[in-house]
């Protein structure tokens, strides 16, 4: 529907298109005096880029720098709780034994990963020092720092525990807990180690260590 000036106000008429006498129909104006023009067209006159909104897959937009600039993309992971099944080794009299309960949880943004394990057994062991814990096989690897790439070197630190029950307090404290070159340097391993033996039932470990 065209749209003419009379007078001072808008009037819509459907017939005649061209309006009366003395009337000027706007659009008609437009569009044959004003050329047509892209929405690309004026975004350049306009010195705009518009970013691209499509993003790859597990990734998240940041701006890491000291000013104001358009993000550009870096890693985010976060598979959410799973079961863990891979390598334990206790060092000890006898290793809690029973039904299982185990289960890991990763989270990774850029460049560093925060992790965490569980492990829950239904019978306690004895007399229980060290825990050896196969890094899972979905997390990224660890960068490992300069000098240390020998086997059973520390190259991460976290916090961990031995208990004898889900909801006693520890009544040991745990000397040390990480990240490790396993043996042969051919992967890590999540290290725990108590400050005296304890009969566990459960262990605990969360650890932040960097990746490429």
């Amino acid at each position: 529907m065209p749209t003419f000036i009379k007078t001072g106000f808008w009037e819509n008429r459907t017939l005649p298109k061209q309006g009366y006498k003395g009337e000027l129909n706007l659009d008609y104006l437009i569009s044959t005096l004003v050329p047509a023009v892209t929405y690309a067209e004026v975004i350049s006159a306009l010195g705009y880029t518009p970013e691209d909104k499509s993003m790859s897959a597990y990734s998240m937009r940041v701006n890491n720098t000291n000013a104001t600039a358009n993000a550009t993309q870096t890693t985010y992971r976060s598979p959410g709780i799973q079961t863990y099944t891979g390598s334990i080794a206790w060092t000890g009299t006898t290793a809690p034994s029973g039904a299982t309960n185990h289960s890991y949880n990763w989270t990774q943004i850029g460049n560093l990963v925060t992790l965490n394990i569980t492990l829950k057994y239904a019978v306690a062991g004895s007399a229980l020092t060290i825990v050896l814990i196969d890094l899972p096989s979905d997390c990224p690897n660890p960068i490992k720092p300069s000098g240390l790439t020998s086997a059973s070197e520390k190259l991460y630190i976290g916090s961990g525990r031995f208990s004898v029950s889900t909801t006693a307090q520890s009544s040991v404290s745990t000397v040390e807990a990480s990240i490790r070159n396993n043996n042969t340097v051919t992967g890590f391993q999540v290290f725990i180690q108590n400050a005296a033996s304890l009969g566990a039932i459960l262990a605990q470990v969360t650890i932040q260590y960097y990746t490429s």
